[in-house]
């Protein structure tokens, strides 16, 4: 009895497992079938890619190697060099301006050129910018002349927005009367040509420069101030004194000589 039940097991386990790898096999038929087709798929496109593009290129190589066609479209437009010559700006910066997107630009032969007629209309815009460069603002390497600073100085500034900047044809410039406005609210900095920091204050003196022209330490320059003797301003964090007071109440004492002019001190031109 026994031995007729675990015949009727093992026929019942065999039954369930070819069940099984039929579906299996089934299922793994479908799956091949699919990645064949895949397979075919991407083949199909890759050829259809492959002639598109050997297409373009046999295209493009008539179209070139026309001479005529190479005559006709360097007639058409203008190379780096003769947009150098027609704005009188430098080749590095014709080659920018070609790049910025401003001009319709195409390939002839090894070089980009920019068609005439795009040229032609926007010229006013490029000599308008060129102008504004030229009257309206002023080269990084100008402000460290103008301030007598370094590279790092010159740029720290910058970085700070102590006054406006913009990029023209892939350069930095500074706003001239951005930086002129900034100039004049400071008296840390000094251009290297003597004129005047500070002249939205009007005019005012350092405690330094007081001691100077008075022959005196610069801490008893310091207690005109802080006694009231003489009026003052802060700037910066510093105390600035008027020049009006200061001249008021020298005028009006005997105690203190002047051993030097104020404008000897400070060695401005105006």
């Amino acid at each position: 009895m026994s031995c007729l039940k675990a015949r009727n097991s093992i026929a019942f386990v065999s039954e369930v497992s070819i069940e099984y790898l039929k579906r299996a096999l089934k299922i793994g038929s479908m799956v091949r079938k699919e990645v064949l087709k895949m397979a075919f798929v991407n083949m199909f496109n890759d050829r259809v890619e492959q002639f598109n593009l050997r297409e373009e290129n046999e295209r493009l190589a008539e179209l070139f190697s026309d001479e005529k066609l190479q005559e006709e479209a360097q007639w058409q437009a203008y190379s780096v060099k003769e947009i150098s010559r027609l704005f009188s700006i430098s080749e590095e910066e014709a080659l920018k301006l070609m790049n910025c997107g401003l001009f319709k630009t195409y390939r002839v032969g090894n070089e980009y050129r920019a068609s005439k007629k795009s040229v032609e209309e926007n010229k006013k815009i490029v000599k308008a910018v060129l102008t504004y460069q030229d009257k309206k603002t002023m080269s990084v390497p100008d402000v460290m002349r103008i301030l007598g600073l370094g590279k790092t100085a010159t740029y720290r500034l910058i970085n700070q927005c102590r006054f406006k900047t913009y990029l023209v044809l892939g350069k930095m410039r500074v706003d001239v009367d951005s930086f002129e406005d900034w100039y004049a609210g400071q008296f840390h900095y000094e251009k290297v040509n003597g004129e005047r920091p500070g002249k939205k204050y009007g005019k005012t003196l350092s405690p330094l420069t007081i001691a100077k022209v008075l022959g005196i330490p610069r801490s008893t320059a310091n207690d005109l101030m802080n006694d009231g003797i003489v009026e003052f301003i802060w700037v910066d964090g510093k105390r600035r004194i008027k020049r009006e007071s200061f001249d008021k109440w020298y005028a009006s004492q005997s105690k203190y000589t002047k051993v030097k002019e104020i404008e000897e001190v400070e060695g401005y031109v105006d």
